[in-house]
């Protein structure tokens, strides 16, 4: 397992790899019976209990949703999660999509946010950082960490959509042509640790990686690279321990 905010003991936030199976969350239990087993076993080896998992049913959206211990486990329709509870484990599915994680070790909040293009154009990064704020969090004391998600060299887009959904004003950072006609590569990436920065959170703050999801199938899923019937994902955690 990866892991992320090891400069804080009190912190525990780990990323799942291919070799521990897919941890998508299904709405239907017949095609989570798989998953549900692999994510029981992850759970068990990073020694945390399976009730104290809180996930979402990711659509791409804005929702930000506040997690206490009587919350359901698994919240539709939700992009991001936080919470001021200790012992509790925020956890969001991706495979190809950004996790990004957020800590303020002044205020003792943690969020979790799934980012993919789409989050990139809605700004979830910007509203899971308002839902921490109106905990109680401080832009000046938020460390952020950003799990692997697909580079920019593997992510290629049509450059009319680019325009029409990021504007126009971040080509010159983040997009490069591609070989293919009227296509280009964009780093989601660039653009959210952008996003961070622009609304307080200084770089030295952020935490990532260079590593691909498509560029390693020996270590993660990615559904761009393998189009499956049925998405393969990884999962990330985060949560305060006692």
């Amino acid at each position: 397992m990866m892991r992320f905010f090891e400069q804080f003991p009190e912190i525990f936030s780990v990323m799942s790899l291919r070799a521990d199976g897919t941890m998508r969350v299904w709405s239907d239990p017949q095609r989570d019976r798989a998953a549900h087993e692999n994510r029981k076993n992850f759970f068990a080896l990073a020694r945390i209990p399976s009730q104290a998992v809180y996930g979402v049913l990711p659509v791409h959206g804005t929702r930000v949703a506040m997690i206490e211990e009587q919350s359901p486990q698994l919240i539709a329709d939700t992009d991001a999660l936080v919470t001021t509870r200790k012992n509790i484990f925020l956890s969001v599915t991706a495979a190809d999509c950004f996790v990004v994680l957020f800590y303020d070790p002044v205020a003792k909040i943690v969020g979790a946010a799934h980012v993919g293009w789409r989050g990139v154009v809605a700004n979830i990064v910007v509203e899971t950082i308002r839902a921490l704020c109106a905990l109680g969090a401080h832009t000046e004391n938020l460390h952020v960490a950003i799990a692997p998600g697909i580079s920019q060299a593997n992510f290629t887009f049509d450059y009319k959509e680019f325009i029409k959904h990021f504007g126009i004003y971040r080509q010159d950072k983040f997009v490069v042509p591609s070989r293919q006609r009227g296509m280009v590569h964009v780093s989601l990436q660039g653009i959210i640790v952008q996003q961070l920065m622009e609304n307080g959170i200084t770089k030295d703050r952020i935490t990532s990686t260079a590593e691909c999801t498509y560029a390693h199938p020996e270590k993660y899923f990615s559904y761009r690279r393998d189009k499956p019937k049925d998405v393969e994902a990884m999962i990330v955690l985060i949560g305060m321990r006692e």
